[in-house]
């Protein structure tokens, strides 16, 4: 191999230039040595008024810029650092680290960018710090690479940040991170654990077209406006628990090939998961939609949560297959949402032989039928149909009904005397037990028992002997359709 021809220069040159105040500037050279600013005896924090220009050049050794202000531009724009860099704690006014190539650690720990911080097609090969630092204006890490542990935890972005098709092919952590404006990471990779929980994004947030091979953790975080995950494949297991979305959030055409969690999340605008693929469970319970929520021609491989849930707007399932579904209670505001997705729910689980969610879900679904009609049948088939028949999926309570219903027609004939003592077949005096007899044999079978009204409760006992047979024979019609097989 050629020997490297470049210009050697020994860190110690560049040292003397720091001190002196002189600006630094080299391009295509060979650094040899540590550049430590702890060497030139100053005080703890170190205030740099140099600028700094290191361009398209290998520094060897370590460099030590920690707990510094640099009142001047910072500028290793294709530059290799074969060693570990300290930059924690330091101050920057423009940063430029573009096409850099990072071999060892590089700590940029509570670090803090007052102009733009450029770090564009840098490749990180080992561990990348950055946690609790401060970027001020604009921050630019399109196509860089992360090959190490890379970690963002807890800092501040007070302007636009653009990690806009970039490789973490290790874990990563957003974790506590707080986004002012604009985030983007369209068309980024992530290998390995991706952490975004307890983020804030006050802007616009882009994750189009990204891939997270690892698990995706997005649990508790804030997204002011627009969240845009399209076509995003999640490949390991999904979080967004308690969560909370302020304006439309976009899951269309994603892929879900593990476990995801939404439960307990808010979405106040549009929430678009038409045409996604969820390969297994996902969980919506006690979630809530402020507006409109889409399914669209979206395949459920397993099941969908979404019990304790509240929508106030539609819901939408056009063109979806499920596994398995359920809304057990749910609040549905839009009496024709309730219908649609409760019958939706009804037919996948029938599909699985799920019968008593299955007449669970049929209940909810005529419920929401019956609040479409006009009032002056909505309101007697509340009473009649759905209350006391219970829609036919609830036996026990028109048992129940059917009981009070037979003790009031006994109440009725024992007050006002309706047993005709001298007709009756019985030679003893009526007691408040016969009473009680003659009203149930008059709710289930054709005669009275031996007994026989008073003329003016003829009529009575007919409209019990009507309605009670009717009710028994619904009840023995629930019971089997609910009970047997």
């Amino acid at each position: 191999m050629a020997e490297d021809e470049r210009p050697r220069i020994p860190a110690s040159e560049i040292l003397a230039k720091i001190e002196r105040g002189e600006p630094v500037e080299y391009d295509g050279v060979i650094i040899f040595g540590d550049i430590d600013l702890r060497s030139l005896d100053k005080e703890d924090i170190k205030i740099v008024k140099s600028s700094i220009k290191i361009t398209n050049s290998y520094l060897q050794g370590l460099l030590d810029f920690g707990d510094s202000i640099l009142n001047g531009d910072v500028d290793f724009d294709g530059t290799i650092f074969g060693n570990s860099i300290f930059f924690n704690g330091t101050t920057f006014e423009n940063a430029l680290f573009s096409n850099s190539i990072f071999y060892r650690s590089a700590n940029f720990s509570h670090a803090i960018f007052n102009k733009d911080a450029v770090f564009t097609s840098s490749n990180f090969l080992s561990q990348c710090f950055f946690l609790s630092s401060t970027f001020c204006m604009h921050t630019n890490f399109v196509g860089a690479k992360f090959e190490g542990i890379t970690n963002f935890q807890c800092s501040v972005f007070k302007s636009s940040v653009n990690f806009a098709g970039c490789n973490f092919n290790s874990y990563i952590s957003f974790s506590g991170s707080n986004f002012k404006e604009s985030l983007d990471f369209v068309e980024s990779s992530f290998g390995g654990s991706a952490q975004f929980d307890y983020i804030q994004s006050d802007g616009d947030a882009f994750f189009m077209r990204c891939i997270f091979s690892g698990d995706a953790d997005f649990q508790v975080s804030k997204f002011k406006r627009s969240a845009d995950f399209t076509s995003t494949i999640f490949g390991g297991n999904t979080r967004f628990r308690s969560s909370e979305f302020g304006e439309n959030a976009y899951f269309s055409d994603s892929e879900f090939n593990e476990s995801v969690d939404f439960c307990i999340s808010k979405f106040h605008g549009r929430a678009d998961f038409n045409k996604c693929t969820f390969e297994r469970d996902i969980d919506f319970k006690e979630s809530v939609f402020f507006d409109n929520v889409e399914f669209c021609t979206t395949n459920f491989n397993g099941s969908a949560d979404f019990s304790y849930s509240r929508f106030d707007k539609h819901i939408v399932f056009e063109g979806s297959e499920f596994d398995a579904l359920t809304f057990r209670d749910a609040k549905l505001e839009w009496p024709s949402s309730q219908e649609a997705a409760c019958r939706r729910a009804k037919m996948a689980q029938e599909k699985n032989g799920d019968r008593e969610e299955a007449g669970y879900h049929f209940y909810r679904e005529m419920d929401g039928k019956r609040k479409q009609k006009p009032w002056y049948i909505r309101y007697p088939e509340l009473v009649l149909i759905q209350w006391i028949f219970g829609y036919g999926v609830h036996p026990l309570r028109l048992w129940a009904c059917w009981l009070g219903f037979v003790g009031l027609f006994a109440l009725l004939f024992w007050y006002y005397q309706g047993i005709d003592e001298t007709a009756s077949q019985m030679n003893t005096t009526v007691t408040a037990a016969d009473y009680i007899w003659f009203s149930i044999a008059t709710a289930v079978t054709p005669g009275y028992a031996g007994y026989k009204p008073t003329s003016d409760f003829k009529l009575w006992a007919g409209l019990e002997a009507i309605i009670g047979t009717f009710m028994w024979a619904a009840f023995i019609t629930t019971f089997a359709r609910k009970y047997m097989r």
